[in-house]
């Protein structure tokens, strides 16, 4: 849903309208441009990728919940 401050373009606009128009501030001003969609990469380095996550996930969730809290108490003693 854009988000629309005064007439659009003239104050500022940003977001998209009902998957046909994005609106957009950038650097040199505001801007409206057809929304597009974004393909979902299909290449090999990508769906490696997305088994490593897929693999890292199930990992997570097969913990219990003893190990999860130490796993979140050695995370916030890092950060």
């Amino acid at each position: 849903m854009a988000k629309v401050i005064g007439p659009a373009l003239s104050l500022g606009a940003g977001g998209t309208v009902g998957n046909a128009l994005t609106f957009q501030k950038k650097m040199g001003g505001h801007s409206v441009y057809a929304h597009k969609q974004k393909k979902d990469a299909r290449s090999y380095p990508q769906m490696l990728i997305r088994s490593y996550m897929r693999n890292a996930v199930d990992a997570w969730h097969a913990l219990t919940a003893a190990e999860r809290g130490q796993w979140n108490d050695f995370i916030a003693g890092i950060l």
